[in-house]
């Protein structure tokens, strides 16, 4: 049986700088260029034409929201104010036969009650 040595060389085409951006982890446009100048990485050829798209991703991971401003009004009085939620149904009961339970805590002592529930009614 005879064998022989064979390389095989393969020019994949440019792809654009969202492309890279993207298959890179969605490192800014800055440190693919560094790559590509310095010559860092094999293979790695774009085309340098393409756009550099804003990246939706990367765009609404820094989106942030501002702290509330300090609640308005009087103080809250323990009692005053409570928020409720309940969850389930749960597909297997509980030992005591519970499938739903009730979550309630007071607004001013932030004081947490559950109560544990056989049906919703």
């Amino acid at each position: 049986m005879m064998h022989s040595d064979c390389a095989f060389n393969t020019a994949s085409p440019s792809q654009t700088w969202a492309t890279w951006h993207k298959w890179f982890g969605h490192v800014r446009y800055s440190g693919i260029k560094k790559l590509l100048d310095n010559q860092l990485v094999d293979g790695l050829q774009i085309d340098k034409n393409s756009p550099k798209l804003d990246c939706v991703a990367c765009t609404e991971v820094k989106l942030s929201e501002t702290p509330y401003g300090p609640m308005s009004g009087c103080p809250m009085k323990p009692g005053k104010l409570t928020h409720m939620d309940l969850w389930g149904k749960y597909d297997v009961a509980s030992i005591n036969g519970n499938q739903y339970y009730l979550l309630m805590v007071d607004d001013a002592a932030r004081y947490i009650t559950v109560k544990f529930l056989k049906t919703k009614d």
